[in-house]
């Protein structure tokens, strides 16, 4: 793989603070966007391995509620993950 041609990308927006209030016990929020798997490379849990990283990161910076949109491609993926479907996103619950 070189860098021109990544075979999986994500990004991991800034985290948004709000109020605390139940369910998001810390006021952070963050939200991922934009998950992406070249072709050849999918179907190999690199996507899903991508989003356990991000999760995990998200939860160090001690953030209490992650979102995501998701297409209809990958939604599975996120359900599978725990994620559940919100009006407009999905979201991981705070365990």
């Amino acid at each position: 793989m070189s860098n021109d041609n990544p075979y999986a990308e994500s990004i991991f927006k800034t985290l948004k603070y709000r109020p605390n209030f139940q369910p998001n016990s810390s006021g952070k929020k963050a939200y991922i966007m934009n998950m992406y798997t070249a072709t050849e490379y999918r179907r190999q849990g690199i996507a899903f391995r991508t989003l356990d990283l991000l999760v995990k990161a998200a939860k160090e910076q001690g953030v209490s509620q992650i979102a995501l949109e998701a297409t209809k491609m990958g939604r599975p993926l996120y359900e599978r993950y725990g994620f559940v479907k919100m009006t407009d996103e999905m979201e991981l619950r705070e365990e």
